[in-house]
């Protein structure tokens, strides 16, 4: 083997010494990549329950993602402001292993008053990486979301729908939560089918609780997973005052663990022409 002289030996000292020279690559990804923590949905990292009547509540899941190496120990999600936002479910505690994961958490929004304006920030953390002989590295990661809600001044006091000026009051859905009146889109309702671990199915009945029939209302269908809507026996029929018709709401949990969805049914009529009620279906696995 030839030895390399002593001035060779110096110029290679020299050159690694100097700026920009190469540095050694950690061993652990998680010591290199960005996190990816996310909470979806929002837009623009706020999220607006909207207009719920008081005395009621909406219910929505949330989706809590992560794509970065290293994550070991369980997520904390926190929830601060007003009062009127509470965590039903935080299906974060159970996870210790964040990469190329995700979970889901339950939030309701439950104004306390006529006419309140409620806001509050959801946080979620996780611990450094864990690199493997070697410990924790790094700080952890966190992100948050901003909920924003409302309550009108006033409107419908028995939980069963108020009424729309673009058509005729009260078309309701049982079994769902009465959220509000939205111009132009009929009253509103929301249902969650919480967490589940098998395929469900919901049975809704929709009722005309005015004096004037709508009009032929627009066939329900939705085939597109998780959610299929179908036995319905609205479509077709101008519900006459106090008439009933109803429809079915399937949640395929094909999919699962680790879906979560949020949708929507809309109850209209004359071909689109009247938008009689709508409601928000969520559900996570």
């Amino acid at each position: 083997m030839k030895r390399l002289s002593a001035g060779l030996l110096a110029a290679v000292a020299v050159a690694l010494a100097a700026p920009g020279a190469a540095t050694a690559t950690p061993r652990h990804p998680a010591m290199v990549r960005q996190s990816q923590l996310a909470i979806t949905p929002s837009q623009g990292g706020v999220f607006d329950f909207g207009a719920v009547q008081s005395g009621n509540a909406k219910e929505q899941w949330f989706g809590v993602s992560g794509t970065r190496w290293g994550w070991q120990g369980t997520g904390t999600v926190q929830l601060t402001g007003s009062p009127a936002f509470s965590i039903v479910w935080n299906g974060c505690a159970r996870h210790h292993r964040w990469w190329w994961r995700s979970c889901f958490v339950l939030v309701r929004y439950a104004p306390a008053a006529a006419g309140a304006t409620d806001a509050a920030t959801l946080s979620v953390s996780t611990p450094a990486p864990w690199c493997h002989g070697r410990g924790r590295s790094g700080g952890g990661d966190s992100t948050t979301v901003t909920l924003t809600g409302s309550s009108p001044a006033s409107g419908g006091t028995d939980g069963t729908g108020g009424g729309d000026p673009s058509g005729p009051p009260g078309v309701d859905v049982s079994d769902a939560t009465f959220t509000g009146v939205k111009t132009g889109f009929g009253n509103q309702f929301s249902f969650s089918f919480d967490q589940v671990e098998q395929t469900v199915t919901h049975s809704f009945t929709v009722t005309n609780n005015s004096t004037t029939a709508t009009l032929a209302l627009d066939p329900l269908a939705e085939t597109q997973l998780p959610m299929v809507v179908d036995n319905d026996t609205c479509g077709g029929q101008a519900l006459a005052a106090g008439g009933t018709c109803a429809f079915d709401v399937t949640f395929d949990t094909t999919g699962c663990p680790g879906l979560g969805f949020d949708d929507g049914v809309s109850i209209t009529g004359g071909n689109l022409a009247v938008t009689y009620a709508q409601v928000d279906v969520s559900g996570a696995c």
